[in-house]
């Protein structure tokens, strides 16, 4: 686990709890990419062959700028799921605050 550059007996804790539940969240958005990254290669494969270079070329491509397009709706959608990590624990502003909390009572 990343350490943060300037650590201290307040920032340990926090960090300690909220950089694991990022990480969760964050591996979320990297399974989409691979899933996409894969389904991209598998299409390209698929292709038949053509009459040029060119043509090849501008199927590979829009096949890449679909699916790109897919993952960014696939990412915005499991950010709106996870309201950006929030139901995951990723929010550092709740470790922040409940850590002055108890510091303050």
């Amino acid at each position: 686990m990343p350490r943060p550059k300037y650590s201290n007996e307040s920032v340990d804790p926090i960090w300690e709890q909220w950089y694991p539940k990022l990480a969760i969240h964050e591996e979320g958005h990297g399974k989409l990419a691979k899933d996409i990254a894969h389904r991209i290669d598998k299409e390209i494969l698929a292709l038949e062959p053509k009459s040029s270079c060119e043509i090849l070329k501008a199927e590979a491509n829009g096949i890449g700028h679909r699916l790109t397009k897919e993952l960014s709706k696939a990412n915005k959608e499991y950010d709106r799921e996870t309201d950006h990590g929030l139901t995951q624990g990723a929010s550092i502003l709740s470790y922040v605050s409940r850590t002055m909390k108890r510091a303050t009572h």
